[in-house]
């Protein structure tokens, strides 16, 4: 991971939270350049270093406090999640200013490199993700998280869709800069014919699935590795919600980039360990994830409307997936391939 020296006004702010800490800066700090909501860093101490992360401003410091909570919980339970470290009084959010802080341990590790993981690391990722999702199915914010209920959470809406794609293409059309290519223009406008076009299906249509409290944002990039490719960390716990279990496992597999590849076998060998999937629940979730792609707007909005450019990476993947899953021969290929490597005897 690259990173940068940070702004004055963050190294104040990280001393602050070191002092808090009863901790002194060992040398100076570097921004790690993993992320693209929070804004992070790892600072050496004597004896080792330590990582801090800035939350966004618009997280609330209950829900940074929450998330801090599972991630106890889970390692308590054997998964490697990296607990925050806390004040005397059990605290693990600092507020410098308008700022929030918190403070963890440094561990080490590699993070996997996107697009070019290998058999072995897809396996490990997968067994972990599966490991996390047996763990998490005990909480106490599992019982009673059902389809009927949480469906409405995720529930999209074509006209909103359709509402953003048109105010990000007028941007985007009105930016003259070099940053806007064509096929960006394209791509905008395929999403748009797709959702007018019939595309779109009601949230009711997708069949009752199985739903638990989740990591909220598990893939390759949310892990650290250790020798022999084991994980030694799993990492930002913020989108930590219950949602459909086979939601998360396709979301992971498509960021990861394995959805689509032979690395799809020795993900689900590692995952079907611990978590076993029907037939019916694949199918439903791939066309889940599907619906959730053809609606979202997200990246596009980021880019354009919030000026986010760390996300500008993401923009021709966006586009990409989009128009493979808009061809509905291809998701039953997939549905029947994720149906194959779930069953305790698949590839």
């Amino acid at each position: 991971m690259q990173s940068t020296e940070p702004s004055e006004s963050e190294r104040a702010a990280l001393e602050v939270v070191l002092t808090a800490h009863g901790l002194r800066a060992a040398g100076p700090a570097e921004r790690v350049s993993a992320g693209t909501l929070n804004r992070n860093f790892r600072v050496p101490i004597e004896g080792g270093a330590v990582f801090a992360r800035c939350y966004r401003p618009e997280l609330p410091a209950e829900r940074i406090r929450h998330e801090h909570a599972i991630t106890r919980w889970v390692a308590d339970r054997g998964i490697p999640a990296i607990a925050p470290r806390s004040l005397a009084g059990g605290e693990t959010v600092i507020e410098v200013g308008a700022e929030r802080w918190s403070l963890f341990p440094w561990v080490l590790g590699r993070m996997p490199v996107r697009g070019a993981i290998t058999a072995s690391e897809a396996e490990s990722i997968g067994t972990i993700h599966g490991r996390t999702q047996q763990a998490l199915a005990e909480h106490p914010g599992s019982p009673g998280a059902n389809w009927a209920t949480l469906s409405g959470e995720i529930a999209w809406n074509t006209a909103r869709s359709l509402a953003v794609l048109a105010e990000v293409e007028a941007r985007a059309s009105a930016d003259r800069t070099p940053r806007v290519p064509r096929a960006v223009l394209e791509a905008l406008r395929f999403q748009r014919e797709l959702l007018e076009n019939g595309a779109a299906r009601p949230i009711d249509s997708i069949g009752e699935l199985p739903c638990q409290l989740l990591h909220g944002d598990f893939h390759d990039q949310q892990v650290l590795l250790g020798a022999e490719d084991a994980v030694v960390a799993v990492v930002d716990w913020e989108l930590t919600r219950a949602a459909a279990r086979i939601w998360e496992l396709v979301r992971a597999l498509s960021f990861s980039q394995v959805l689509e590849t032979d690395l799809l076998a020795h993900y689900l060998r590692g995952f079907r360990r611990h978590v076993t999937l029907s037939e019916e629940e694949c199918r439903e979730g791939i066309e889940l994830w599907w619906q959730t792609r053809l609606h979202g707007t997200w990246v596009y909005a980021a880019y354009f409307l919030e000026g986010n450019e760390r996300v500008a990476p993401f923009l021709e993947e966006t586009d990409r997936h989009l128009r493979r899953f808009a061809d509905e021969r291809w998701r039953r290929e997939i549905a029947d391939r994720l149906i194959l490597g779930s069953r305790p005897d698949g590839a």
